[in-house]
């Protein structure tokens, strides 16, 4: 990695601003990318999509009306959180009968009739894989990986999803597959005791280092892409990929994509732009921080990928501020690599609140009244909003499973649609960009911080024009000089994108040394490559 320290000039002196490092990674300008590389891949959960029969709950039937709406965004393929029959517990990460359909959300032949539909509009599903536990309704809910019957078992489950079409799996809670192994007595050691709470009910309480981040659970993940590479050869088509969910180190998750003599998972998935940001707080220097922490650990030849939310986590719109909806969305599009999109992150849409008496998670519900708001993660599940009308277009049901969010009548697919301006427009743009764009597909990434909060990224390629990314993370509005950031670049850019608070012209030039943004305002702009300095 190649680095260069940026120096600010402000009234004649010279200023080290704040850390301000420009950090570069090359690609391959001539290298050939399978289809998951860069793609745009979107979390549905499959409860809060699209009810199609009243019954207040999202279904399979629900998600292939809406194919049509994933195709027109740019959707490479939509990844299933689990569907699988299930007591539902957990809504499905309990998970009963690997091998069939929960009735709330359909049969076998709903999926098979939205495969079959999928692979008409050229989009892949991928399923949500839970390998570590099944639901504790079962003889085995804390599966035993050191029993090769039961490693054979959940390799039959792949093969037979994949026999059924889809393109893939994102593995759930795979650090926590294995754990230590007892003595000759057969006692299991404890854990130390953490330090960080003296909660002895808080997990936190014990470190976990016996229970999660096991060699064997490396190796395991090895022995499931080769079970994807086997279908690839025996029966063609494209590439079936392995996605990995892990919170972890970087040294181990790292160790997920594989070595020089084994192949590993395809995408370990990357939340560093959630945990960085939640533990840093939300600027330009933690969000710098994120992309260092995985960009420096990626091995060589892998592909990155960026996640700013899920089905666990408070929505991307309400932890950055519904100001950075944009800059956020363009920022994991103009990255390298895959970008993951959670269900309405194109729209903005933001966390709905959720009382007591209408609280559904469980990890909320085990709670108390007094404080489920710590645990609940409901605000983000509820149901995806189509229109402004009853039920948000969701359900005809006179009740939906969770209640929706109090801003549905403005943030919604139909009326962000009807707008000559919207966060699902400029959304959209983003993904046709990506597609259209030799340099985000293929060209070297610069990125670096100027001044305190406008994070900038330059991705350049012989023989095509650069793409400038600038966000201004501040409350208030600042003028930069993006020569501060790289001297190389021309003295004017062009306009392509803009957030919605943005009040510029596409299509606009505007000049590098004097470059203005208001709070919140990210911009993707366009410039002929000039020679680079080293």
């Amino acid at each position: 990695m190649h680095r260069t320290r940026v120096i600010l000039l402000v009234c004649g002196l010279v200023i080290l601003a704040q850390k301000n490092w420009a950090c570069e990674t090359t690609t391959s300008a001539t290298a050939t990318k399978d289809w998951w590389e860069n793609a745009q891949f979107y979390q549905i959960y499959p409860r809060s999509f699209m009810d199609s029969d009243g019954d207040g709950i999202g279904d399979l039937n629900g998600i292939t009306r809406k194919l049509e709406y994933l195709k027109d965004l740019g959707v490479t393929a939509a990844w299933l959180s689990p569907i699988f029959t299930s007591p539902m517990v957990d809504f499905g990460y309990d998970i009963s009968d690997f091998f069939d359909i929960q009735p709330e959300y359909g049969t076998l032949d709903d999926f098979r009739a939205l495969i079959k539909r999928a692979n008409e509009l050229d989009l892949k599903i991928i399923l949500d894989f839970v390998p570590n536990h099944s639901s504790n309704e079962m003889q085995q809910a804390d599966l035993n990986y050191r029993n090769p019957l039961v490693v054979e078992q959940m390799k039959r489950v792949l093969r037979y999803w994949l026999d059924l079409g889809v393109a893939g799996f994102r593995c759930d809670a795979v650090p926590v597959l294995f754990e230590i192994e007892p003595d000759a007595a057969g006692q299991y050691a404890d854990e130390e005791v953490s330090g960080l709470t003296e909660d002895v009910e808080d997990r936190k309480y014990l470190k976990s280092d016996l229970i999660e981040n096991r060699q064997e659970t490396i190796d395991m993940a090895y022995q499931w892409r080769v079970v994807m590479d086997d279908y690839q050869r025996i029966h063609g088509g494209d590439t079936r990929v392995l996605l990995i969910e892990t919170y972890a180190p970087p040294a181990y998750t790292m160790q997920f994509y594989g070595n020089r003599s084994v192949a590993g998972a395809h995408l370990p998935f990357n939340f560093n732009l959630i945990t960085v940001l939640a533990s840093d707080g939300f600027s330009a220097g933690s969000i710098k921080t994120a992309v260092d922490n995985w960009l420096d650990n990626l091995p060589a030849g892998r592909t990155a990928n960026w996640v700013i939310g899920n089905h666990d986590q408070r929505r991307a719109a309400s932890r950055y501020g519904a100001a950075n909806a944009d800059a956020m969305n363009m920022l994991v599009m103009v990255l390298p690599g895959a970008s993951v999109t959670y269900q309405g992150e194109e729209l903005a849409m933001t966390d709905g609140e959720i009382s007591w008496a209408d609280t559904q998670d469980p990890a909320a519900c085990n709670s108390n009244s007094d404080i489920y708001e710590q645990f609940t993660r409901d605000p983000s599940r509820t149901p995806f909003q189509w229109t402004s009308g009853t039920n948000a277009g969701f359900s005809t049901a006179p009740k939906t499973w969770l209640p929706l969010a109090a801003d549905y009548q403005t943030v919604n697919v139909e009326t962000e649609t009807a707008a000559q301006r919207s966060h699902l427009k400029i959304y959209k743009s983003l993904v046709e960009l990506r597609k259209s764009s030799l340099t985000l597909q293929n060209g070297s990434t610069k990125y670096g911080v100027i001044g305190e909060n406008v994070f900038v990224v330059k991705r350049y390629l012989a023989g095509s024009a650069s793409i400038i990314y600038v966000a201004n993370f501040a409350s208030k509005g600042v003028t930069v000089n993006l020569y501060d950031f790289d001297k190389t670049l021309p003295t004017h850019l062009t306009l392509l994108i803009r957030s919605l608070q943005s009040a510029k012209s596409e299509g606009a030039l505007f000049e590098v040394t004097g470059l203005s943004l208001a709070a919140g305002e990210a911009l993707l702009l366009s410039g002929s490559n000039s020679s680079r300095l080293d």
